[in-house]
C-alpha cells in the first residue's frame, strides 16, 4: 500500500513560477492568475486617466497597478464582459480583499488597478502579492506503509 505524506522542502522553480498571485472569482468563472502571467505589481499614490481629448488627468487614489500577459488580459476581459453589473471577488493569499461591481469590461489595456484606502495599504498589498502568498513549500511524496 502506498500512502502520501507532505514534507517541508523548497518548491521547485516551475511550481514557484506558477503560484497564484491573485484570483478573480464569480459564479460564472474563476481566473487564477499565476506569477508567470504577471508582468508587474506596483503600488501607486495616484491613478492616471486618459480623457477623451487626449489630456492625462491624475487623481489622488492609492492603488496597486497589475500588468498581465496578453493571455490573462483576454481571459479577464472575457469574464468581465459577461458579468457587467455584477460583483467580482478579488482574492489574494486566500482572503477576499474586495468585491467590486463590474461597471464595464475590465482591462481594456493589459494593466488594471486595485484601489485601496491609502498608499501604505497599496505598498502592503503589492508586497503580499510579490511575496507569493498562497504558495506552499510542501511537496507530496509517496511512502510505503506496512500493513
Amino acid at each position: 500500500m502506498i500512502a502520501y505524506q507532505s514534507i517541508a522542502g523548497a518548491a521547485d522553480v516551475a511550481r514557484t513560477a506558477d503560484r497564484v498571485v491573485l484570483s478573480l472569482v464569480h459564479p460564472r468563472g474563476r481566473i487564477d492568475v499565476p506569477a508567470s502571467a504577471v508582468r508587474s505589481i506596483e503600488p501607486r499614490e495616484e491613478q492616471e486617466v486618459l480623457l477623451d481629448n487626449g489630456a492625462l488627468w491624475r487623481i489622488p487614489s492609492p492603488n496597486v497597478e497589475l500588468c498581465f500577459t496578453p493571455e490573462i488580459h483576454h481571459r479577464i476581459r472575457r469574464l468581465s464582459a459577461e458579468i457587467v453589473g455584477e460583483a467580482l471577488e478579488v482574492v489574494v493569499g486566500g482572503k477576499s480583499i474586495a468585491e467590486p461591481i463590474v461597471q464595464e469590461p475590465l482591462s481594456s489595456l493589459t494593466c488594471f488597478c486595485l484601489s485601496v484606502c491609502d498608499f501604505a495599504d497599496a505598498q502592503a498589498l503589492a508586497e503580499k502579492m510579490r511575496a507569493g502568498w498562497g504558495r506552499s513549500d510542501l511537496r507530496v511524496v509517496p511512502t510505503r506503509c506496512e500493513p
